[in-house]
């Protein structure tokens, strides 16, 4: 490898995992705007598990269920890499239904068309955490497909990396903010249009207004406090 081509593999993977996670944090945001029930659900898991004494922390995950399988229904119902990411090279001659693929071929997946499969996912245009909360079908218990599959996995996948650091970014941010539909000079209610997103290779939502707060005056001083901390 030259120069250039060493460069461009070690920033690939930061390139990678910077677009992939913010396009997630917008999207996370959009979902808590449609339906409102998910929200209320978040909350009450949030209260219970971790209160407004401290922040959400790794080692509460497992106490977190719904927090989970939010994230999961998230990455089905609006897949940020829409075409499953990286493109892969066919290996030998081979048929999909009626189609030849012959050897060399550049496939990319329907990843979007897979997360709304209707058979694995009743009612797939329907943001529903809790289809993650009682699993049957053994390949949906660890749900790696939005990270790709095969010998070009995800790296950050592999090492959990992506998982867990969404986790604990979405548990703080919901802990933490209320989020509502931004209001108009008439106090309309103005709901984010769930199908307005981006057509591009990552795809995620159009930039969309909304109301952010803390969820009290005890979050705003553990925020100040966490981030004096982070100075010392």
């Amino acid at each position: 490898m030259n120069g250039l081509e060493i460069a461009y593999a070690v920033s690939s993977p930061f390139g990678a995992g910077i677009e992939m996670v913010s396009f997630f944090f917008g999207e996370t945001i959009f979902v808590m705007l449609n339906p409102p029930h998910v929200m209320r659900k978040v909350l009450n898991e949030l209260d219970n598990v971790i209160g407004f004494d401290h922040v959400p922390e790794f080692y509460v995950k497992e106490r977190l269920p719904y927090i989970k399988a939010l994230i999961d229904e998230t990455l089905r119902w609006r897949p940020v890499a829409v075409l499953g990411g990286t493109p892969h090279a066919v290996t030998q001659d081979g048929e999909y239904q009626v189609m030849f693929i012959p050897k060399g071929s550049t496939v990319f997946a329907n990843l979007a068309g897979i997360m709304h499969n209707l058979i694995m996912f009743p009612h797939p245009d329907n943001l529903c955490p809790e289809r993650f909360l009682e699993i049957a079908d053994s390949k949906l218990q660890t749900f790696d497909l939005p990270f790709e599959w095969g010998r070009r996995i995800c790296p950050g996948m592999y090492m959990y990396l992506s998982l867990n650091s969404l986790f604990i970014d979405v548990s703080c941010i919901l802990w933490a903010f209320n989020i509502t539909p931004a209001i108009d000079g008439t106090e309309v209610d103005i709901l984010a249009d769930s199908m307005n997103y981006t057509n591009r290779f990552n795809s995620r939502p159009v930039s969309f207004n909304c109301t952010v707060a803390p969820r009290s005056g005890k979050v705003t001083e553990l925020l100040i406090a966490e981030y004096e901390e982070t100075k010392a």
